[in-house]
Formats: C-alpha cells, sequence, structure tokens
C-alpha cells in the first residue's frame, strides 16, 4: 500500500484492515469503521481547528473537505445555542445573563 506521499506504508491494507477488525471486535465496538472513527475525529476538530488545519492534520488536498466539517461544527454550535435560548425561555431565566 502506497501513501498519497508515494512512499511505501509499513504494512499492507489486508494486514491493517485485519487488525483494525480485531481491536474492534475486542473491544465491543462491533460496526465501528476507521472510516468512522476518522470522520468523528474530523468533526470533533473542526470545532476549533482553522481549515488550513484540517487539512494538514487530514491531508485533504481540496479545501473544500475542511469547509465541510467547519460548516457541520458551525451548524453544531448554532443549534446547542438556539436550543439553550428555548430552555431559557421555557424556564423564563433569560434575563439573568
Amino acid at each position: 500500500m502506497k501513501r498519497d506521499s508515494g512512499q511505501q506504508c509499513p504494512f499492507s491494507e489486508h494486514t491493517f484492515r485485519h487488525y483494525w477488525r480485531a481491536a474492534v471486535l475486542k473491544a465491543g465496538l462491533d460496526g465501528l469503521t476507521f472510516h468512522g472513527l476518522r470522520t468523528t475525529a474530523a468533526t470533533v476538530l473542526a470545532e476549533w481547528c482553522t481549515d488550513a488545519r484540517l487539512q494538514a492534520i487530514f491531508g485533504w488536498r481540496d479545501p473544500k473537505q475542511a469547509a465541510h466539517y467547519r460548516r457541520l461544527a458551525q451548524n453544531k454550535k448554532l443549534a446547542a445555542s438556539g436550543m439553550a435560548e428555548w430552555e431559557r425561555k421555557l424556564t423564563g431565566v433569560e434575563n439573568r445573563r
């Protein structure tokens, strides 16, 4: 298996999948995929990383990928603040800031 840089990886894709699967089953997380783990990491990091940092961490060449995760993070923050405001209005504590 070759990296984007053209360097040879120290293990084959088959070997990686074998060890990944064994670790997932041992942890009791059947169904967890490496892609899912990578997506979760990108989503969490996008909450505070710049697009340039996201690109560097994940090796993305196209800035659209970083922008996608930044939008998800912004939407998550917007939804959380909206729900907090709604809760304040429901409980009558909107003026206690």
